[in-house]
C-alpha cells in the first residue's frame, strides 16, 4: 500500500465510521513506535485546521533508558509539528515471576487517558491499533476460551471508562503493520522500535513471531481476513443482542428488575449483554463475566435457583414474576418516624402520606385504587388510630395480611412476595401500636381492612418510593403474587 492508498484508507474509516464527527479536541497517544507515529502523520495531514490535535505519551517505567528515549523522541515529533505534548509516568505494580507486563500497563495506560481526557476536556483519544492487532487480539481471545463477546475483538470506537464525554478511536483498524511500515518509509519518518515486542515469553508476542505464520504458511493464507471478517460478525451480533437487551435496562443508575419471561427468552449472547450491562451500572466490573455466571443466571430466572451473586458484587435474585439486579449489598434501615393525619413522613428515599378519604368509593374490603403499582391504599379509620409509626422491621415481627388465614412472620412475607434480602431491612412498615397496618406496595394489615360497617377511611398513599423499587414492582403481576397469603385484592 503506497503512501496515497494508507491515507485514502484511513480517511474512508474516519468517514464511514463518524469517528471523529463532533470531535474537536483530539490526543493522539504515540508510544513512538512505528503504528502509533503513522497515526499522528495521518491525522495531523488529514484533520488539518478542523481539529485541535494534541500528542500524548504514557512512560511504563519499564525499560529504562531506553524508555526515557521514547518520550524525548516523541516530544520533539510533537514539537517539529507545532502540536502540544503531554505526558504521564505511570508505576506499575511489582509482579515477581510475571511473564508479561502487558495487562497491568494496558490498565494504567487507560487510566492516564481517562485523566487527560477530563483535565483536557476531549471528546476523543485515538490510538494506533492496526489490523494485526485486530487478529491478535481475537486469537488470543479465542485460545483463553471468549464467547461471542470476547471474539468482537478492538472496536473501531467505544466510550472510555472514566471519562463519559470522550470516546477511544482506532482510525488504524483497515491498515496492517506492514502498510504503517510503508507509509513511514515513503515519508522519510523515523519511529522507535520497543525491544520488549521481541520478548518470546509475552503471549502476543509468541503468537505474532511463531504461532500465526505456521497458521497463515500451513493452513490459511488468508487467515487475518477471515479473523477480522469473524469479528465483524461477532460485533453485528453482539449489537443486535444490545438492542434487544436495551428495553429491559430502565434508565437512571440503581437496581432494577425485569420481567422473568422477557429473560428467559433471551439469547445467551443477549443475556450475557443484560449482564454486562447490569455489572457495568451497579459494580463496574462487567468485563469478568464468562458463560459459567450466564449459565447461573439462568437458573435463577428458570426457578432453579433462589440468587446469585456474580464477579464484582452483581446480585440476581428471583423477585414473583421478575428477576431483580442489584449491588448486593444489603440497605440500612432508616431511622423511624411518624406518619400523621394529613401529614407525609420520609422514610429514607420514600415518602408515606396519610390523608382522609370519606369521599372515597370502595367497595368492602377492597383499595380505593392504584395508580400503576404503587397501590393508594384505603383503610378503616376506627381500626388504626394516627398518628402511626414507619420503621423497619423488626426480628421477630408478624403481620397478618389482607385475605390471609393467620399471622406470618414478615419476613416470610417479604419472601413470598419476592423482595430480594438487601431491599428488606430499609422497606418501610407502618404500624399502629404493635399492629402492622401497611407494608407499602404490598399489602395491608386484615385488621385495617373496609368493611361494610366502616365509617370513616384512611388514604394511604406512596408519594415517593425509590427507583429500585418502582423497577422490582412493576415487573409483578397479580396472578404471579404468592396464593397462599390468602389472596385479597390485590390488582
Amino acid at each position: 500500500m503506497h503512501a496515497a492508498s494508507f491515507l485514502d484508507t484511513v480517511a474512508r474509516a474516519l468517514g464511514e465510521q463518524g469517528l471523529c464527527d463532533g470531535v474537536r479536541r483530539l490526543l493522539v497517544a504515540v508510544s513512538g513506535g512505528r503504528d502509533s507515529v503513522a497515526l499522528l502523520l495521518a491525522l495531523h495531514e488529514l484533520l488539518r485546521g478542523a481539529t485541535a490535535l494534541t500528542v500524548g505519551h504514557v512512560h511504563h517505567g519499564l525499560r529504562g533508558t531506553e524508555a526515557d528515549a521514547d518520550m524525548a523522541f516523541t516530544e520533539e515529533l510533537a514539537a517539529a509539528r507545532g502540536l502540544p505534548f503531554v505526558a504521564a509516568r505511570v508505576t506499575l505494580p511489582r509482579r515477581p515471576g510475571a511473564r508479561s507486563y502487558e495487562a497491568p500497563a494496558r490498565a494504567a495506560r487507560y487510566e492516564a487517558f481517562a485523566r487527560w481526557a477530563r483535565e483536557l476536556d476531549l471528546d476523543a483519544i485515538a490510538t494506533g491499533h492496526t489490523a494485526d492487532d485486530q487478529v491478535e487480539t481475537v486469537l488470543l481471545r479465542l485460545l483463553r476460551g471468549a464467547g461471542i463477546a470476547g471474539l468482537c475483538g478492538i472496536p473501531p470506537a467505544r466510550p472510555l471508562a472514566g471519562a463519559a464525554a470522550c470516546r477511544l478511536i482506532r482510525p488504524l483498524l483497515g491498515v496492517t503493520r506492514a502498510d504503517t511500515t510503508a507509509f513511514l518509509a515513503a515519508r522519510g519518518a523515523r519511529f522507535r522500535d520497543d525491544a520488549s515486542n521481541l520478548d518470546a515469553r509475552i503471549p502476543r508476542n509468541r503468537l505474532r513471531a511463531e504461532i500465526l505464520p505456521v497458521l497463515r504458511a500451513g493452513f490459511n493464507a488468508r487467515l487475518d481476513a477471515a479473523v477480522r471478517g469473524l469479528a465483524d460478525d461477532a460485533r453485528e451480533l453482539t449489537a443486535r443482542a444490545r438492542a434487544q437487551v436495551a428495553p429491559l435496562l430502565p434508565p437512571g443508575a440503581g437496581s432494577f428488575a425485569a420481567p422473568r419471561a422477557a429473560l428467559a427468552a433471551l439469547s445467551p449472547v443477549a443475556l450475557h449483554e443484560l449482564l454486562v450491562a447490569a455489572a457495568a451500572r451497579l459494580t463496574r466490573r462487567g468485563d469478568r463475566l464468562a458463560r459459567a455466571h450466564v449459565r447461573t443466571v439462568r437458573a435463577v430466572i428458570a426457578g432453579t435457583r433462589r440468587k446469585a451473586v456474580l464477579p464484582g458484587g452483581l446480585a440476581v435474585a428471583r423477585a414473583g414474576d421478575g428477576v431483580f439486579f442489584s449491588s448486593g449489598a444489603p440497605a440500612g434501615a432508616p431511622p423511624e418516624c411518624v406518619l400523621g393525619l394529613g401529614a407525609q413522613a420520609a422514610f429514607g428515599d420514600w415518602v408515606l402520606a396519610c390523608l382522609p378519604a370519606e369521599s372515597a368509593s370502595v367497595e368492602p374490603g377492597g383499595n380505593a385504587g392504584h395508580t400503576g403499582f404503587l397501590r393508594d391504599e384505603t383503610v378503616d379509620a376506627d381500626a388504626v388510630t394516627p398518628p402511626l409509626i414507619v420503621r423497619a422491621r423488626r426480628p421477630g415481627d408478624r403481620f397478618r395480611p389482607l385475605g390471609a388465614p393467620g399471622r406470618i412472620r414478615l419476613k416470610e412475607f417479604f419472601r413470598a412476595q419476592g423482595i430480594p434480602e438487601q431491599m428488606r431491612g430499609s422497606w418501610p412498615i407502618v404500624c399502629a401500636g404493635e399492629d402492622v397496618v401497611w407494608v407499602p406496595g404490598l399489602r395491608i394489615g386484615q385488621k385495617a381492612r373496609l368493611s361494610p360497617a366502616t365509617r370513616r377511611r384512611l388514604a394511604l398513599r406512596i408519594a415517593c418510593a425509590p427507583d429500585a423499587v418502582r423497577a422490582l414492582l412493576a415487573s409483578r403481576s397479580p396472578a404471579g403474587e404468592d396464593a397462599s397469603l390468602g389472596g385479597g385484592n390485590l390488582s
